[in-house]
């Protein structure tokens, strides 16, 4: 297969429909006509078809089959980085949390969406209590606590201002987080969160092709900046109760899809 596409990029049987300087994959990413050729030419059985998106995957697949190549997708997400205070039995902690997962709201086109559903990963990093450290070695040795575990979280539009593209969520979030025994093991946190972001939803993709190489890439879906204050309760499963709080920064991204390919193999 690599000798036939790399035959179509140098003028070989499809100099009549692969523009100079472009390869046949590239030539026919605009084109589902001309792609639908190829993949008949080749006896490849992926869906040739109209679709944008679909195209795109089809294409890089041939691409990837026939060449060194790479290529990846992420799905659609919302990723959070915050500082965090926590006052288990009394005590205040400070450190920082991140998490990202995959968001129902973030791979939609539609901008009048009003309810979210999501799941994902969180990681934390809290500082320990100086509360009883007497000495600087001592908190040295005492150091900072880290957990991880993953979410299911919410959310109801509250707000949405179509006109300058910003909105107001509102929802609730459970936590399952994983630590040792000597960070205070694992525990439960259900938080309430609103969330204000900046917004803009849309689909789209582009590519390029030189020579024997070439690549492309597609978006489909809401991209997203906002801040986010989410807080609530949260029980050690020793029973021990806390309150956490978390504001940060909130980012959005679509589905992402794109690969890179060189038919030369060099």
């Amino acid at each position: 297969m690599d000798s036939v596409l790399r035959a179509w990029t140098q003028g070989g049987p499809a100099a009549t429909w692969a523009p100079q300087g472009q390869s046949a994959c590239g030539a026919n990413a605009t084109n589902a006509g001309e792609f639908m050729s190829v993949c008949s030419r080749l006896g490849w059985s992926i869906p040739c078809s109209s679709n944008g998106w679909m195209r795109l995957v089809a294409i890089g697949l041939l691409c990837c089959g026939a060449s060194a190549c790479v290529a990846g997708a992420l799905p659609p997400t919302r990723s959070d980085i915050g500082t965090t205070l926590q006052q288990p039995n009394g005590e205040t902690r400070t450190g920082i949390r991140m998490s990202t997962g995959a968001h129902y709201a973030s791979g939609t086109l539609n901008e009048e969406q009003d309810y979210d559903i999501g799941i994902g990963y969180v990681y934390e990093r809290v500082d320990e209590s100086a509360g009883d450290i007497t000495s600087k070695s001592a908190m040295d040795a005492a150091g900072p606590r880290t957990s991880q575990g993953a979410y299911v979280s919410v959310a109801r539009l509250m707000a949405n201002n179509l006109r300058e593209n910003h909105r107001t969520w509102l929802g609730v979030k459970a936590e399952y987080l994983h630590a040792s025994e000597a960070d205070g093991g694992d525990s439960i946190s259900v938080l309430a969160r609103g969330t204000w972001e900046i917004f803009g939803a849309g689909e789209g993709g582009g590519g390029y092709s030189e020579d024997c190489g070439g690549g492309a890439g597609y978006a489909y879906g809401t991209t997203a900046l906002g801040l986010f204050l989410e807080g609530g309760a949260r029980r050690s499963l020793d029973n021990e109760a806390s309150f956490a709080a978390t504001a940060g920064v909130s980012v959005r991204l679509p589905f992402l899809f794109g690969f890179a390919y060189n038919l030369c193999g060099e």
